[in-house]
């Protein structure tokens, strides 16, 4: 992280990785966790990327942004232990994050992110992004927007790993990232789900099945 940041992101990343939770009850990494973290990395170089090729907001911000959009996940994970973890994987099949932790437990991961933010105070756009990073595509700024739709691309890349991946011989690599967390498999997406589909926020950056594919490659 530190060859992409400059050093007052690195600072502010460094205080929120002390907030927030990074370990299971036995000291290591629960699946869940290893999944989220796994995913926030993704989301923010693919945040990155877009950023820089669509030139509208700063690079480093929306990294950063893209690092802790679903903070809101890892700390109701880390509170809400078994009860989350049955809901979270309900969600990695359906997709309906806050549709079903709102049903559950009356509050979803946005709002839990962006109040963890705020109580915290630091500066920047991270409260805002975590609160409107599943909003309509139509009605996000250009940050909330590249989020977004890094978001959308990274679990869509879950779900196909074969999408600019190889194996150390050439070999186009066919395990999800579920299965090697050893979490529940999501249901395949179809075409009509791909990340820029019509309306979606990669559609609304103009992202086209070419620059998915250069993108796949490079995450």
């Amino acid at each position: 992280i530190g060859t992409i940041m400059g050093q007052h992101h690195i600072n502010i990343a460094g205080m929120l990785l002390d907030s927030l939770p990074m370990r299971g009850q036995k000291g290591g990494l629960t699946p869940i966790q290893k999944k989220l973290w796994m995913h926030s990395v993704s989301a923010a170089l693919c945040s990155r990327f877009l950023a820089l090729r669509q030139e509208v907001v700063d690079a480093d911000t929306a990294f950063m942004c893209g690092l802790f959009h679903d903070s809101g996940q890892l700390l109701m994970q880390q509170f809400l232990k078994d009860e989350y973890e049955a809901t979270w994987n309900e969600a990695e099949s359906s997709g309906n994050y806050c549709e079903l932790e709102q049903a559950q437990f009356g509050v979803d991961h946005t709002e839990i992110g962006q109040e963890a933010f705020r109580r915290w105070e630091l500066p920047g756009p991270i409260a805002e992004v975590c609160r409107r990073h599943h909003d309509e595509p139509s009605t996000l700024d250009p940050l909330s927007c590249i989020v977004q739709a890094s978001d959308d691309f990274v679990h869509w890349l879950e779900r196909h790993p074969e999408a600019g991946r190889e194996t150390d011989d050439g070999a186009l690599q066919t395990e999800s990232s579920d299965e090697l967390w050893g979490l529940p498999v999501a249901e395949t997406v179809t075409e009509d789900d791909r990340p820029n589909r019509p309306g979606s926020a990669a559609a609304r950056l103009g992202l086209n099945d070419v620059e998915l594919d250069d993108l796949a490659a490079r995450l």
